[in-house]
């Protein structure tokens, strides 16, 4: 076990008394574990749940994670709950599949497959194992069962073997001397599994061969019914006695020269090592049992037990004439069966698998693993791509990208521009693993709430079993179905929002109360959170979210594409301008972005014509396009304002030759503007840059007096003010130019996708809200 003893919280409607809660508890508590029993086996679910969720949190405090009990797929949905609010994550010990048990027959409910009963049992186990972030189960073919039925992921799939109390089950003498008759014991639940019918019809063949009496102890549902049939045909040698506490098992067992196991021949016989041969092999009694896979791993045949054909009551006679025959055989296999057992069975050994299993859950067992990493983007947008594209080059991450549309890389309607445009080609996309969900959106274009509809999300998540999904905000209404698919399916869920802080000034009292509500709830159910800057991180603290869960992922640009475009460009601007028909001689301004409200382009129009009043020259270049673009050419016309170059629309490759040409970069807009990745881009090409004190980037990128400027939002006197002072001194704007270079040069592709990583471990190592 790595690192620190872990401390749990044991959770559910369990009996103390039963042998897996039992040899857990004990175990775990033998290797140093602190356990807090949280136990309720009241009637009313109602009243249960209330208990044992008050008594989780009066001890949650001092526990690293809850355990759900055995065979306690009911209780992890209150467990999740009561861990996704505590910072605690949740294994389930499954045990057993309640759908494989109790339909179609294999555990004796014979309930039919397509019933309402067997659809709750399928329910019940699948949600379970979607809500638990781990999953203990004794062997590893029912591992396999739950993968392929459940479809739960293999890595979330940790084998827990079953062993035997040895304080209850050891060795003693039987009293009463020698004895001629043959005594042969089972403990049985009566269901197909265990196999009573290959036990009595082996009885019929023994009765006129040897002298024996096997004693079943037990209930269940065919009880009854194999009763009633050894009474038409009785053979004589059979005793059929109830149920009896755990302690007064050994009592019984004591006096029996063989002990038997299980023999039915149902799948689920053939996935398990019962209790009861443990039991057996504790107190050095011989055992014979059916053949299995998980059995044959422990012990050999005829070494340490007898193992049989499954369903075969011939071969069960015979096995047990074998030994009846030859004492000094039963004799060396019980006493390597105890062999075996403290090698492998006592509560100790068990004790300290499960704990090393819980501990390296902690710590963060397989860390070369790869990872796999689920994004869900609305659509694609270049400064995304460029990230994932970044991301997708660590070999340690797996990463699948959903887009809600494919707007930006077909021919769409740009509600903004209001005409028909394709942003990119879609080899944009080449080198990614991606797809395209359907939308069942009316709306053809992005850009509202409702604009993705993509309820398929979650039909990924659960067939694909992600270690975590990365989600970009919340203003699509899929954003938050990813949100729920991602809770639904325990997948943990990483965050990246734009909102900085001092944007919530502008909004009212009850709208902001509003979100706040809305927003700390859901961010409950977020493990990590990528704050891009200073005010995002302001932001997220605000709505609730602890620092624990917050990482530094700088918002960025390809800094590497954009330097090396300066560095080509840059040699010649002289012949640059004269291509793109701009005044040579003078200053450039530039603004890009498209000309809508938001952006506040006229403040930069109306503080470039006070430049010009003061007789500082200098030229102004508008890239971009939008509804304000005609009032603001009309106003430069009626003004006749000069120098002012309006050049539309341009493309990715485009827009560097005008960030080469340029010698200050403005972004005047008001709330709205969460970042302003042109800002990133702009600094690349080592420019002064101006910004409105709402854009969010401004504390982050732009120290006032060092590598530009921040000014009051719609001061177009204090915007005047400070292009003069850059315009009229080449001095100080190569000064700030070099200033902001070396700034963002710290905010780059490869630090966000460390923090990504950083983030997907640290869920996997320490005690986060995760699956």
């Amino acid at each position: 076990m790595r690192g620190k003893i872990p401390s749990i919280v044991y959770f559910g409607g369990y009996d103390p008394e039963h042998a897996r809660p039992r040899t857990t508890l004990k175990g775990l508590r033998r290797n140093g574990v602190e356990v807090f029993e949280c136990q309720s086996r009241r009637p009313s679910v109602w009243i249960r749940s209330f208990e044992l969720a008050k008594m989780y949190f009066e001890v949650y405090k001092k526990a690293d994670l809850i355990l759900v009990c055995a065979a306690g797929q009911a209780y992890v949905p209150l467990a999740k709950i009561l861990g996704l609010l505590t910072g605690r994550r949740v294994i389930l010990d499954a045990f057993i599949s309640y759908y494989h048990v109790r339909v179609a027959g294999e555990g004796g409910g014979r309930i039919s497959p397509n019933s309402i009963k067997a659809k709750y049992f399928f329910a019940l186990d699948f949600v379970a194992c979607k809500l638990a972030d781990l999953i203990f189960l004794d062997t590893e073919e029912h591992g396999d069962y739950f993968n392929k039925t459940f479809k739960v992921n293999k890595k979330k799939i940790r084998i827990y073997p079953v062993g035997s109390d040895e304080d209850i089950f050891f060795p003693r003498d039987a009293g009463g001397g020698g004895r001629e008759v043959l005594k042969i014991f089972c403990v049985a639940s009566f269901y197909p599994l265990h196999g009573i019918e290959t036990i009595v019809a082996a009885a019929k063949i023994l009765a006129s061969k040897i002298d024996l009496k096997i004693t079943i102890l037990g209930s269940g549902p065919e009880k009854d019914e194999i009763i009633k049939l050894v009474r038409k045909d009785d053979p004589g040698n059979l005793i059929f006695l109830d149920s009896v506490p755990a302690e007064r098992l050994p009592e019984i067992m004591a006096k029996a020269d063989i002990c038997l196991g299980h023999f039915g021949d149902t799948e689920q016989a053939g996935m398990v090592v019962p209790f009861k041969v443990w039991d057996a092999a504790a107190m050095g009694k011989p055992v014979i049992t059916r053949y299995s896979a998980p059995a044959a791993r422990i012990f050999t045949d005829g070494e340490n037990i007898v193992f049989c054909r499954p369903a075969d009551p011939k071969d069960l006679a015979d096995a047990i004439i074998k030994l009846s025959e030859n004492q000094a055989l039963r004799k060396k296999i019980a006493e390597n069966g105890r062999d075996v057992f403290l090698k492998k069975g006592i509560t100790v050994k068990t004790g300290a698998i499960l704990a090393g299993l819980i501990g390296n859950f902690l710590s963060g067992d397989e860390e070369n693993e790869t990872i796999k990493l689920a994004a869900f983007v609305s659509h694609p947008i270049h400064y995304v791509i460029d990230l994932y594209k970044e991301i997708a080059k660590n070999p340690v991450i797996d990463l699948s990208i959903y887009f809600g549309s494919d707007f930006s890389i077909r021919p769409g309607l740009d509600e903004t521009f209001g005409k028909v445009v394709r942003w990119y080609g879609p080899e944009i996309l080449d080198g990614l693993k991606y797809t395209v969900l359907k939308n069942y959106s009316p709306y053809s274009s992005v850009g509202r709430f409702f604009s993705l509809i993509n309820p398929g999300i979650y039909f990924e998540l659960w067939r694909n079993g992600y270690d975590a999904i990365f989600v970009n905000g919340w203003n699509y209404f899929s954003n938050w179905l990813a949100i729920l698919a991602a809770v639904l399916t325990g997948t943990p869920i990483i965050m990246r929002g734009e909102s900085p802080l001092f944007q919530n000034a502008g909004k009212s009292g009850a709208k902001l109360f509003l979100k706040k509500i809305i927003l700390s709830s859901m961010f409950r159910f977020v493990s990590a959170f990528m704050y891009i800057g200073e005010e995002n991180k302001k932001f997220y603290m605000f709505y609730g979210v602890p620092a624990r869960k917050l990482f530094f992922a700088p918002y960025a640009v390809d800094n590497e594409k954009f330097r090396k475009k300066y560095e080509e460009l840059g040699v010649n601007k002289a012949a640059l301008k004269s291509g793109l028909d701009l005044p040579q001689g003078v200053p450039l301004i530039l603004f890009l972005g498209k000309l809508v409200e938001k952006k506040r382009p006229k403040d930069l129009l109306l503080a470039f014509e006070k430049l010009l009043g003061r007789g500082i020259q200098a030229g102004l270049v508008f890239v971009g396009d939008g509804p304000l673009r005609g009032e603001l050419e009309k106003y430069a016309r009626e003004k006749n304002i000069l120098n002012i170059h309006f050049v539309g629309f341009k493309s990715q490759e485009e827009i560097t030759e005008y960030y080469a040409v340029a010698d200050i970069f403005v972004l005047p807009s008001e709330t709205g503007e969460t970042w302003g990745l042109v800002v990133n881009e702009a600094m690349c090409f080592s420019l002064p840059v101006l910004v409105s004190d709402i854009v969010g980037c401004g504390p982050d990128l732009v120290e006032s007096g060092e590598n530009g400027y921040i000014f009051k939002v719609g001061d177009v006197n204090e915007l005047a003010s400070r292009l003069g002072y850059l315009a009229a001194d080449a001095e100080t704007r190569a000064l700030f130019g070099q200033k902001s270079y070396e700034r963002v040069s710290r905010y780059n592709y490869k630090k966000d996708a460390e923090a990504i990583l950083s983030a997907v471990k640290t869920l996997k190592n320490e005690n986060f809200n995760c699956r």
